[in-house]
């Protein structure tokens, strides 16, 4: 068993959690495309990755666009792997069942209030279901902390990414174009964000 991190935004309803709630290990395998059709109905959740979850960790990396932090997923070693987490990556959950990884990074300065965000979900949800877990997280991140800024990369071959961060109101800022080789050829980087007006 294993205990989530209480991230509910205080008076926005639901949250990443509304914990501490605990979930036995889920069977990472698990189809969920059809579980919440309109990608609003899952309980969103996220804690620390421990060494029990390297397992459901692994089995997201055998996706061939699983790309938290790397660009070939599937062709990265197990240490490899593993060695793109530290301890500010976060495993998400959908309705208890490991559906993917995100980080937040400082950016420009921590009393500046601009992040970056390290999102991938499994390609086994629908691209309205990546978008809920952007909201649900900014909603949780803003209510932990001012954002000014929350900015996001996405690779230009990536539509699933790129989707999910639009639907959830990213506006792109401008591509960085031909720094990623992908399937043999060389592509460029997509530079989203998300602004707010700061309150201080």
């Amino acid at each position: 068993m294993t205990t989530t991190t209480d991230m509910t935004a205080a008076g926005t309803g639901t949250g990443l959690a509304t914990g501490p709630d605990t979930y036995a290990a889920a069977d990472p395998s698990t189809d969920l495309s059809g579980a919440a059709p309109e990608g609003t109905g899952f309980r969103w959740s996220a804690r620390p990755v421990t060494a029990a979850d390297h397992a459901a960790v692994l089995d997201l990396f055998t996706e061939p666009d699983f790309y938290f932090r790397t660009h070939r997923p599937d062709t990265r070693p197990q240490w490899e792997v593993l060695s793109l987490l530290d301890e500010d990556t976060r495993l998400l959950s959908a309705d208890g069942r490991p559906v993917g990884l995100y980080a937040l990074e400082v950016s420009g300065g921590e009393h500046a209030c601009h992040f970056f965000l390290h999102l991938r979900l499994t390609a086994r949800l629908r691209p309205d279901a990546w978008a809920s877990a952007y909201r649900e997280l900014i909603r949780a991140l803003r209510w932990q902390r001012e954002v000014v800024r929350l900015a996001v990369v996405v690779g230009e071959f990536d539509d699933r990414g790129l989707t999910a961060a639009r639907l959830a109101g990213f506006a792109e800022e401008g591509v960085l174009a031909g720094n990623i080789v992908h399937d043999g050829h060389r592509r460029g980087s997509v530079f989203l964000s998300r602004i707010w007006e700061p309150t201080s």
